[in-house]
């Protein structure tokens, strides 16, 4: 029987803390993709994987990745990749991604100094621009995964980051070269720290889908006009979110699908002029295509009904759920067993880098806890003890892929 390789504590908070100096500021972690602090830290990440032996490259999408070479001639080839997005949200935390980078570099680091002769090649990956942003979430990792298509870049993006359409388009990799996908993720909600669970084990990372809603009135003099008299835009758009969360309220008790209006525009904008138009963005997610599909009918139900303006609802994008691989879903329940670590399987209510990879090959996750389950904010923070034992579980569910 082979000897359990052991992840470095002191090795894998210095390069935590040494990252996280990274483009970090006093509102928060500043690193967008394409910015100097980026790239600084992925040349760090860089030299850092030079210095222990892996072999890197940066493709066209600006993802680094280092590979510790397999021992089994034929497995070799069939790579074991982990890792997560290097870029933040403005104003973000210094867990959300580089924790699951770092996590594989120790778990692969750990693996080679505990003498384990790994047969599949290990691959890191860190993503570019997984958050949201001019080139459209999880980027970096739809380019990787061939999942990226030439409609999906927007306007001027590329020459913005200095990229080629046909480079980023031959950068896809054949699925056949990997084995299994695994990502280490903060959990970015409260659920594990409310239940005091050490592991989560996501099951699938959900759909997203957004409609755009237009309300047009008729702009008039605030103070002269009768209220009877009035088109008022905002009226009606308050009237169509009041009614829509009173539905959802009403019809949501399984909690199948969340949704959100996170943006709100007021034409002419001015307090003395009645409102003439109103947009907003309706939000959606759901692990069920169908569930997803039934919301966003029921949305405009609910915005079609006479309010007395004209209404209009555009879907401006949408993203399909993705069911994690069971054989790896299995594989990291069995190492928490093992190892006594206290999971849960639950769904992945944000996106991932592991989204579109999920859609190329087997892939998986391991969500470790969100103290009040805070992310996208300076205040976000992870207890050294669960960063630990989450590279640990990671460490150890790859050795198990490695032995299939």
């Amino acid at each position: 029987m082979r000897r359990q390789p052991l992840v470095s504590r002191e090795r894998f908070l210095k390069n935590f803390a040494d990252l996280a100096r990274i483009g970090a500021t006093p509102e928060g972690l500043n690193r967008e993709a394409g910015s100097a602090a980026f790239f600084e830290a992925r040349d760090f990440l860089k030299t850092l994987m030079e210095k222990n032996g892996l072999a890197t490259r940066v493709d066209a999408a600006g993802n680094l990745f280092g590979v510790l070479e397999g021992r089994d001639p034929e497995k070799k080839r069939r790579r074991i990749l982990s890792g997560s997005h290097l870029d933040s949200v403005p104003n973000g935390g210094v867990y959300d991604g580089p924790l699951g980078i770092l996590s594989a570099l120790e778990a692969v680091c750990a693996i080679r100094d505990g003498g384990y002769e790994n047969r599949h090649s290990l691959e890191i990956a860190a993503f570019n621009a997984e958050e949201g942003g001019p080139l459209g979430g999880t980027f970096g990792s739809r380019v990787f995964s061939g999942v990226l298509k030439a409609e999906d870049v927007p306007e001027g993006a590329l020459v913005r980051y200095g990229m080629n359409l046909d480079a980023l388009l031959g950068a896809k990799i054949d699925p056949g070269d990997y084995r299994a996908s695994l990502e280490l993720h903060i959990e970015q909600g409260p659920v594990l720290w409310n239940e005091k669970k050490q592991i989560g084990v996501p099951t699938g990372i959900v759909g997203i889908s957004r409609h755009r809603v237009r309300v047009a009135g008729t702009a008039n003099h605030a103070g002269t006009t009768p209220m009877k008299d009035r088109r008022d835009a905002m009226k009606t758009a308050a009237k169509i979110i009041n009614d829509w969360f009173a539905w959802v309220e009403g019809h949501n008790g399984d909690e199948d699908f969340v949704c959100n209006v996170g943006t709100f525009e007021i034409s002419p904008g001015h307090v003395s002029i009645v409102p003439a138009c109103v947009e907003f963005i309706l939000e959606i997610r759901s692990l069920s295509r169908d569930v997803m599909s039934e919301v966003a009918g029921r949305f405009r139900a609910v915005a079609m009904c006479q309010y007395g303006c004209e209404v209009s609802v555009e879907t401006i994008g949408e993203k399909q759920p993705v069911a994690l691989d069971a054989s790896v879903i299995s594989t990291i329940c069995t190492v928490c067993d093992e190892c006594g670590m206290r999971y849960r399987k639950m769904p992945s209510g944000a996106s991932h880098d592991s989204s579109p990879i999920a859609r190329v090959m087997p892939a998986g996750m391991i969500f470790v806890p969100s103290v009040k389950g805070v992310s996208h904010s300076k205040e976000e923070f992870t207890p050294e003890d669960d960063m630990i034992r989450g590279a640990e579980c990671l460490m150890r569910a790859m050795v198990r892929l490695d032995e299939s």
